[in-house]
């Protein structure tokens, strides 16, 4: 799991974090996150992660964990 963020972003109605840590340059592997802000703090909304380098983009890395919206 992400321990710190790589390459942070955030939404323009600064709502959404997201964090995007590639393996290697070409960015087909690695792991990257979403969170999103409740009112409180931010949660974990996504997570993605790909171990093996191998041409995929990170739009394409297995979701591990994606939340329910309410």
């Amino acid at each position: 799991m992400l321990t710190e963020l790589v390459n942070p972003s955030i939404s323009r109605d600064g709502l959404t974090l997201s964090a995007t840590n590639a393996g290697r340059g070409a960015g087909d592997c690695g792991e990257k996150g979403e969170w999103v802000w409740d009112g409180e703090r931010f949660q974990l909304l996504r997570y993605g992660r790909l171990d093996t380098c191998r041409g995929i983009v990170a739009s394409e890395w297995p979701v591990i964990y994606r939340a329910n919206r309410e």
